[in-house]
């Protein structure tokens, strides 16, 4: 089995249509088709887009993979990959945050100073 066959295997299991997931993706539905058929490379942030719509973790795409597949380096390098993505996701978001929610004093010493002498 490959990453494609397992997406449609969880996607079917989830019942939800190609039609769906392509929408909320926001690529046609025969991008993903692509995807599933495995005729068209998906990115890892793709990838990590499709777990978050079917719920489930990214590394259920690829599980049965490293099992069957001679190619473990391959698998093993992806594996590392989504997790790096995942983390700077993670990152991401937590910077975002601190940036919306920061309240900076009046006296802060990190403020700048603006006005006239």
């Amino acid at each position: 089995m490959n990453i494609g066959e397992n997406i449609r295997q969880i996607r079917l299991k989830k019942g939800l249509s190609q039609e769906n997931v392509a929408e909320m993706l926001h690529i046609s539905t025969t991008a993903y088709g692509d995807i599933e058929r495995n005729t068209s490379e998906v990115t890892v942030g793709r990838l990590l887009k499709i777990a978050r719509i079917l719920d489930v973790n990214h590394n259920e795409f690829i599980g049965e993979i490293a099992e069957n597949d001679n190619n473990k380096v391959e698998d093993e390098l992806l594996k590392a990959e989504l997790l790096l993505a995942q983390i700077e996701s993670e990152r991401w978001k937590e910077r975002f945050m601190r940036s919306v929610f920061q309240i900076n004093k009046p006296d802060s010493p990190n403020r700048q100073k603006i006005g006239f002498k």
